[in-house]
């Protein structure tokens, strides 16, 4: 656990010191990109099962 949330403020950190942001609104930006890429990747997989359901 210790080790996950060390990554996770070091990822933040590094983020708001190169783009020149606060943290708060920096750890927004990462948690709302991580949901985005995780619907990207279920509706694609969704998309992908039934085109493949429906061309087999």
């Amino acid at each position: 656990m210790k080790a996950k949330t060390t990554s996770a403020f070091r990822d933040v950190y590094d983020v708001a010191v190169s783009k020149n942001l606060y943290m708060r609104g920096t750890a927004y930006v990462i948690a709302i990109n991580q949901v985005a890429e995780e619907v990207k990747s279920e509706v694609g997989s969704k998309f992908t099962n039934k085109r493949n359901a429906l061309f087999s």
